[in-house]
């Protein structure tokens, strides 16, 4: 988000463009973006020529034509506009990634003064200048009371803390974006780019169980909601209890959700919010320790093809007792690969396979990501960068452990994807 300050300087006008979400991506890489368009950009060349001298930028919205919503993915200040017969180059620079991802339809039509919709995408339209671009985002409280109705989801269903857990655990294992609804009563209010905490409201324990970004404008449609994207989710069990907090002593939990947090409390709640967040990281990145170690009297697993006798007695042999283990983690940027998987969605490359499909909702938003070069290759300091629309790439388990099966990481091998496909095929055929 751009600093507050920066507001009069921005044009009260944007022009708004559908690109494909890697160009976005890579734009977002190299703080800059130069691209041609079958489209005459006559308005936004007028606009911007009028602003020649005056310290005011035209800003363009970058919208990912690939994703089914189309989220508003970054923005960039228009440097050149060059039109040439039916074509128009593009050069903008100063990329800026807008986190909240909006929908589509936070954006408004300056023709019209409507919305966009799904079905009103063309590749350039001048729109008004979205507040998310220019102004510091608000933070609402959404309320969460687990087992109750009307929280999430097109009717309004109970939320129960089991499934809190289960987004929380997607979130520790890179699994983002989770996109929700919920519900809000502020929706004259609240818009999109604007940040929510999620408060546990009802018995006991009470208290903040995660927070996000509003992903569009409040919504009435039968019901009044918002669409959220979740950024991290705390032990639902364990939540932050705001009024433990010095200078929270007054806090009352509101009594609807989507009330906009009191600006006495802001500061107070966002320093304990990312101190949590980071202490949280940390300790999931540590080694889990435990008091116990393996008997060495214990029968123990053999690789080789065990005789019926050792079959017999392995098969009853113990399992799940606790061991200590010390081991060190690659870091990984859940950001990566969130902006992966909206470039390529949940299918395997390789194999083609779909979770969804193939056990339906319980293997919604599942895949593993492979990057094709490996992070055992980073600078153990400083890392490496890899670029999610190209360098990553959605696989199953599977094709996943074939993948790097044989090869030595640590020196940056691993078999291509291409490879891979035409092992497959040769299978294929020989058994038929």
């Amino acid at each position: 988000m751009s600093d507050p300050a920066a507001a009069p300087q921005i044009h009260e006008l944007s022009v708004c463009t559908f690109l494909d979400s890697e160009k976005i991506v890579q734009a977002i890489e190299d703080d800059y973006l130069e691209f041609t368009e079958n489209v005459t950009w006559t308005r936004a060349k007028q606009m911007l020529n009028e602003l020649h001298g005056d310290d005011v930028s035209l800003p363009v919205i970058l919208v990912d034509s690939t994703s089914e919503q189309s989220r508003v993915m970054a923005w960039g200040v228009a440097r050149s506009i060059t039109i040439e017969g039916r074509r128009t180059h593009v050069r903008l620079e100063n990329i800026g990634y807008i986190p909240s991802w909006p929908v589509v339809d936070s954006l408004v039509c300056e023709r019209t003064g409507k919305p966009l919709s799904e079905s009103d995408q063309r590749t350039y339209q001048i729109i008004e200048t979205p507040s998310f671009i220019f102004e510091e985002p608000r933070t609402y409280v959404l309320t969460w009371k687990p087992n109750r109705k009307a929280t999430i989801g097109d009717s309004g269903v109970p939320v129960p803390v089991e499934t809190f857990a289960g987004w929380r655990s997607q979130i520790l294992d890179g699994l983002i974006p989770i996109d929700k609804q919920w519900s809000c009563y502020s929706v004259k209010k609240v818009c999109a780019g604007d940040r929510y905490i999620m408060l546990r409201t009802g018995d006991a324990p009470r208290g903040i169980v995660g927070w996000g970004w509003i992903r569009s404008n409040g919504r009435q449609d039968g019901w009044k909601h918002v669409d959220i994207l979740w950024q991290w989710v705390f032990d639902p069990d364990e939540p932050l209890d705001l009024q433990s907090l010095p200078g929270m002593e007054s806090f009352r939990a509101p009594q609807g959700s989507g009330v906009e947090l009191d600006s006495r409390f802001h500061d107070i709640v966002w320093q304990a919010v990312e101190r949590l967040e980071d202490e949280d990281r940390r300790s999931n990145e540590d080694t889990s320790k435990s008091d116990s170690t393996l008997s060495p009297s214990l029968p123990q697993p053999t690789l080789s093809s065990p005789s019926p006798e050792l079959a017999e007695d392995t098969a009853s042999s113990l399992e799940g007792r606790l061991i200590e283990t010390w081991s060190t983690r690659r870091e990984r940027d859940a950001k990566n690969r969130a902006l992966c998987l909206e470039v390529h969605k949940y299918r395997c490359v390789v194999c083609k396979m779909s979770f969804l499909e193939e056990y339906g909702e319980i293997g919604r938003d599942f895949i593993h990501v492979h990057h094709e070069h490996p992070l055992a290759s980073s600078d153990a300091e400083n890392g490496s960068i890899h670029v999610p629309a190209s360098d990553m790439k959605p696989v199953c388990p599977n094709c996943h452990a074939m993948l790097h099966r044989g090869m030595n990481a640590q020196r940056g091998e691993v078999r291509s994807i291409a490879e891979l496909r035409s092992i497959r095929a040769q299978e294929k055929a020989a058994e038929e």
